[in-house]
């Protein structure tokens, strides 16, 4: 049957090829024009490189002060690495509000992306920041910190200043801590001098303070100590290589693309003109 006269649902691939030769210039000034518009949206795409870096969280209970001076029986049981309890600690720091405004305001953001001038620019700088930046745990159990940006040195920077960022986050409950008990301890100790200037001599009282200035040095070490809480495996480092856009894969979908469209309208111009020609009958 005549592909003028048949309806659709009785096209064949016969029928198909025919329509592509009936309708083969349309089709081709289409596909090229399709063709063309990709390659020049896929050359003003801005670049991307992807900087990362790789962590793993450290176990806290090694910067314990028993630990540190190696009165707690064990100790060699203990893991270097910590838990998944400290992993998931790491990452709801990494993907916090906190971590997001520091890069933000420290690398201007709202600048480098282009809305410094516009309406809504932090809510605009903070969902660009968010599609750019992933922090996760990877099938090896490492934390990965990754940015996207189209300035290669600046992504590799951010990484990088998140991670010690991370850290030092990480690290304040515990050296807040130190510094509690620290205080507590000298007026523990303040108290002790009190009761042995009541009582002179006394045995119990002078041991008592001598537990309690040894305590008092030890955390006073490890208060002042840098022990790190997480161990970066690799620093981030600036990219040789793109991450995006795929430019050959743009050209070729959208090539295809238009390609299927400009049969697609060749088929319904087609159907109209069956329409067409029935309704004169």
């Amino acid at each position: 049957m005549d592909i003028h006269k048949k309806p659709l649902y009785e096209y064949h691939l016969v029928d198909i090829i025919k329509i592509f030769i009936l309708f083969k210039k349309p089709i081709i000034i289409a596909t090229s024009i399709g063709f063309l518009a990709s390659i020049i949206v896929a050359l003003l795409l801005p670049v991307y490189f992807r900087s990362t870096a790789f962590i793993y969280p450290n176990n806290l209970t090694l910067a314990d002060k028993s630990m540190i001076f190696g009165q707690q029986q064990g100790q060699n049981e203990h893991s270097y690495y910590g838990n998944k309890y400290d992993a998931n600690r790491i990452l709801s720091i990494a993907n916090s509000s906190v971590i997001a405004g520091y890069v933000i305001e420290k690398h201007q953001l709202a600048k480098h992306y282009g809305y410094d001038n516009e309406t809504f620019k932090w809510t605009k700088t903070v969902e660009e920041f968010q599609s750019n930046y992933s922090a996760f745990k990877n099938d090896r159990d490492a934390i990965e910190i990754s940015i996207l940006d189209t300035d290669p040195k600046k992504a590799a920077e951010m990484v990088n200043e998140i991670v010690d960022k991370i850290d030092a986050i990480n690290s304040e409950p515990i050296i807040e801590n130190k510094r509690k008990i620290i205080q507590m301890l000298k007026k523990q100790i303040d108290k002790k001098n009190q009761e042995l200037k009541l009582n002179p001599g006394s045995s119990s009282i002078e041991e008592e303070l001598k537990i309690l200035n040894k305590s008092l040095t030890e955390y006073e070490v490890s208060a002042n100590d840098k022990i790190s809480t997480i161990t970066i495996l690799e620093r981030a480092f600036p990219a040789e290589k793109k991450s995006k856009p795929t430019r050959s894969l743009i050209v070729i979908f959208s090539t295809i693309g238009a390609l299927l469209i400009a049969f697609l309208i060749s088929l319904l111009s087609l159907q109209f003109q069956i329409i067409n020609k029935n309704l004169k009958k």
